[in-house]
């Protein structure tokens, strides 16, 4: 005889193919994950051709401004996922440790950066969902969590032709520019005003963030020494040490962690349309 009651992930995966082609998708399909294996927090990423990584959505809770000011700026470059999917990689679910089996003992990207985020272990699922994008989902576990185990990989090998069509469905027809229409509530002016008062946290002096904003205005350091009362020349040494702390090489490296910054501001679906991805 048929049984009446529902598997519990029926309603998710439900949920998550209502949400194809909405802002929502993501975090749906995080949700129908989660059924199957547990983690602590997830990334997921945009890639293309000829670009940078693009931020889409996010579930962390713990070094959050810094992952992706960091990350997204420049540390992406040593990331085992990124060196794969630029190598070439198959479609799958992958292991940190499998990927680079040496990395979280010799690497400089896990010494200077991964294990600040403090994830403890990485599954990533590999999505390309056309010739120039590839969609990355990266599931974390914090702290003391067990590893992964074998069960847990087999169940999500299962889900995985599942989740590469869904992902097919929602991203499939986007090109080398991952974009969409922002929500129409969001508060765009209050967005920026909180971005450029948090830009760079406690690593930057009050002088310098000031600085820093009116160089996103697009002033010249002239016209920032005049408007502050102070000479060009000094202007150019807080401007320098200010790059310097957020380890950035010229202006345009500020604009992309500006934006990168800007669009992590804010949790939940606001946060995961995409966006278009921004040359350096």
């Amino acid at each position: 005889m048929w049984d009446s009651t529902p598997p519990p992930w029926l309603p998710l995966i439900s949920d998550t193919v209502a949400a194809i082609h909405t802002p929502s998708f993501p975090k749906a399909l995080l949700s129908f994950i989660n059924s199957g294996i547990c983690f602590d927090c997830a990334l997921v990423l945009g890639y293309s051709r000829h670009h940078k990584p693009i931020y889409l959505y996010d579930t962390l809770t713990e070094q959050r401004q810094v992952l992706f000011e960091h990350y997204l700026h420049q540390a992406y470059r040593e990331d085992p996922f990124y060196q794969a999917i630029k190598s070439g990689i198959a479609p799958g679910i992958y292991l940190l440790s499998e990927l680079h089996p040496r990395f979280l003992s010799n690497s400089d990207y896990f010494q200077g950066f991964y294990q600040n985020t403090g994830w403890r272990d990485e599954v990533g699922i590999i999505c390309r969902v056309n010739d120039d994008v590839t969609i990355v989902f990266s599931l974390g576990r914090l702290g003391k969590r067990n590893m992964l185990s074998q069960q847990e990989l087999v169940t999500l090998r299962q889900l995985e032709p599942l989740i590469q069509n869904l992902c097919l469905q929602h991203w499939g027809s986007l090109s080398g520019e991952l974009s969409a229409t922002p929500p129409e509530q969001e508060d765009v002016k209050g967005r920026i005003d909180r971005a450029f008062s948090s830009l760079g946290g406690s690593l930057l002096t009050p002088r310098e963030k000031e600085i820093l904003r009116l160089v996103l205005l697009g002033h010249s350091s002239r016209e920032i020494g005049a408007r502050l009362g102070i000479g060009e020349g000094t202007v150019k040494n807080h401007r320098k040490r200010a790059y310097a702390k957020l380890s950035l090489g010229s202006q345009a490296d500020l604009f992309l962690m500006f934006l990168n910054h800007l669009i992590t501001l804010e949790n939940g679906d606001d946060a995961s349309y995409p966006l278009k991805p921004v040359t350096s």
